[in-house]
């Protein structure tokens, strides 16, 4: 019998993926054995799981066709407890929960703002998702949200009630974070002696982070005073923003270098962290940078953003879409930056040795 298994399917955007990769590992560093189970094996963090945590690959081309695996594996390792997010990762937990007869402990996390991410599906997937999620999650022994706002989005949407929802915050900090934040970066704008403050973004280059908006912002602020942009990360938009780049005429100030593994170094180093997105259920980068001690501006969307920030007492909240008023922000902060350590001891709550305990309570282990 396995004490614990998670359950990700390893698609669905790096910070889940990191956030459990995190949690896995540390469960582990506790004595519990840990497997994770994947629909298909792909993604950048595998290899920071150490021979403690078993990987277990059910080669399934997507998170439904693992379902009859799932089961097999529930039937045949009967795991004490089963962690799997996201949502619809979690559906096919339970229903695979059904058709193995185990009686695992099943507890589903939500990373999402189910409210904003539904618009970008099809009118028929709009209805039947939240119809699923109101009949299944009531099977689960236990629900969590990442966030408040999260949890309340939730209810709205699902119909779920609001006593059985548990909020528990993602764990993002831990300390080879912190020790990977001082290995410094090869980037020439973040090196000593340099000629303009940098504004760091990270994420994926997708229409939900609203880069579009930063960018224009940049361009605002470059007017006013000299400055770079760095955006770390890939995806569709990468094209686009280059674009829009060259037509505002700053293209020598914007980089965009792609996914890198270890942004923390240019976390540690840049002047200041942009989120643009709009919405986000708990951005781990938000967190991180804090952890950095890098200052924050960041877009009031719909999530766990004003949470994080506790209604912008560490950073600069703006509304959603007022690229003015993000430039504006960008150029206060610049020039009054936050206290550095005051970011780095909020982003502490936030520390794996804090989260994973209450992670063990929920999951009983």
């Amino acid at each position: 019998m396995v004490e614990l298994a998670l359950f990700v399917p390893f698609s669905f955007g790096r910070g889940v993926e990191r956030v459990n990769v995190t949690l896995a590992k540390a469960l582990a560093q506790r004595g519990i054995e840990v497997d994770v189970v994947v629909a298909r094996r792909d993604g950048p963090y595998f290899d920071e799981l150490d021979g403690k945590v078993r990987v277990v690959d059910l080669a399934a081309d997507r998170t439904l066709a693992s379902l009859p695996r799932l089961a097999t594996y529930l039937r045949r390792f009967r795991p004490r407890a089963v962690l799997s997010a996201p949502d619809s990762g979690s559906l096919v937990a339970l229903w695979a929960q059904w058709l193995a007869r185990v009686d695992s402990r099943m507890v589903v996390v939500t990373h999402a703002v189910l409210s904003q991410s539904l618009r970008r599906k099809s009118a028929a997937y709009r209805r039947t998702f939240p119809r699923l999620l109101h009949r299944t999650y009531p099977r689960a022994d236990a629900i969590v949200a990442v966030s408040e706002q999260v949890k309340e989005d939730l209810i709205r949407v699902a119909g779920l009630t609001c006593a059985r929802i548990e909020v528990i915050p993602n764990p993002v900090v831990h300390d080879r974070m912190l020790d990977r934040a001082c290995a410094g970066t090869a980037h020439p704008w973040l090196q000593e002696g340099r000629s303009a403050p940098v504004v760091l973004s990270v994420g994926r280059l997708h229409e939900e982070k609203n880069y579009s908006d930063l960018v224009r912002a940049f361009a605002r602020l470059r007017r006013e005073r000299p400055a770079r942009l760095i955006i770390l990360g890939d995806g569709a938009d990468s094209a686009h923003l280059k674009a829009l780049a060259r037509e505002l005429g700053v293209t020598d100030d914007v980089d965009l270098p792609g996914f890198v593994t270890n942004p923390y170094g240019h976390m540690a180093r840049a002047d200041l962290f942009a989120l643009s997105s709009r919405y986000e259920a708990l951005p781990t980068v938000l967190i991180e940078a804090m952890a950095c001690g890098c200052p924050i501006v960041a877009t009031d969307c719909p999530g766990g953003v004003r949470e994080i920030l506790e209604d912008g007492r560490h950073g600069r909240l703006v509304p959603v879409g007022d690229v003015a008023a993000m430039a504006r922000a960008m150029l206060e902060t610049l020039d009054r930056p936050a206290n550095p350590e005051q970011l780095r001891q909020r982003a502490m709550d936030f520390h794996v040795d804090r989260i994973v305990e209450r992670y063990r309570k929920v999951l009983r282990v």
